[in-house]
């Protein structure tokens, strides 16, 4: 059955209420990845996760979305249950993950197709978010034709295409070069500011963590726990001058700090 634009709209954003994650654990035969998880993240908040590689950030993502099943605890997104993948919450991943026999054009609007919106009136939609992350002018390029932040572009515009409430960033700019990474940084800021969601941005950049983020998860230990919340109470919009000022790098230095001690912690323990 074909869903309205409103009718999307309405799902993801009338009764948005955030995303909460209670007592969450994660095993994977007798070894746990993570216990004990509980955060909230509101309806207008980003809330960045860093932590050692191995800490379990990305299954934590998972379980999120429902691709993957906790094995204790719940995550309630807008007030319900998450048992699997469901519209309202929308993922974008560190390798693009675009369909490579899609153009541009087509793999933005695949999740409004795969909701059940027919494919022209899928495609006028998702052009009109090709035009916010400046992709115009590529739509009918294919993946292998576009550029690293091109294809990165694309998949941001899939996820916002079907007007989530909640979206998960996987270490999303984690396979750009430098420069393309920090545009990007700023230019999903831009589109938040305009289009505010509850949003759980992984990444190993610590530097990135404290400005996406309106507070800071440091995960570690064995198994992982929540080691440390840092509230960054940063004014947005943030643009290049918030990580020039004085208030960033000490920002920063917290959440570093943060990061080395877990990491010894974890050291010392293995050993």
């Amino acid at each position: 059955m074909e869903r309205s634009v409103s009718e999307l709209e309405n799902a993801s954003h009338s009764t948005s209420r955030g995303i909460r994650v209670e007592n969450l654990a994660k095993y994977y035969g007798d070894h746990c990845v993570f216990k004990d998880i509980n955060f909230e993240i509101g309806p207008r908040e980003i809330v960045s996760v860093v932590g050692p590689s191995g800490c379990g950030k990305t299954t934590l993502l998972r379980c999120l979305n429902g691709l993957i099943q906790s094995d204790e605890g719940q995550v309630i997104a807008d007030g319900l249950p998450v048992d699997s993948p469901r519209p309202g919450i929308a993922i974008v991943f560190q390798d693009f993950g675009l369909f490579p026999w899609k153009t541009a054009l087509d793999n933005v609007a695949y999740g409004l197709v795969v909701q059940g919106m027919k494919k022209d009136k899928a495609r006028k939609i998702a052009s009109t978010y090709v035009n916010m992350v400046a992709l115009e002018g590529f739509e009918d390029r294919y993946p292998h034709q576009l550029s690293g932040g091109m294809q990165q572009r694309a998949g941001l515009a899939r996820a916002l295409a079907v007007e989530p409430s909640v979206l998960l960033m996987d270490e999303p700019f984690g396979a750009l070069d430098a420069q393309t990474r920090e545009l990007m940084q700023f230019e999903l800021l831009q589109i938040w500011d305009k289009n505010p969601m509850s949003m759980l941005f992984v990444t190993h950049g610590i530097d990135e963590a404290v400005l996406m983020g309106d507070r800071v998860i440091v995960l570690g230990g064995k198994p992982s726990g929540i080691y440390r919340e840092v509230d960054v109470p940063l004014p947005r919009p943030r643009d290049a001058s918030t990580v020039a000022s004085a208030e960033f790098q000490e920002l920063r230095s917290q959440v570093w700090d943060h990061v080395m001690t877990v990491r010894r912690n974890t050291s010392s323990d293995e050993n």
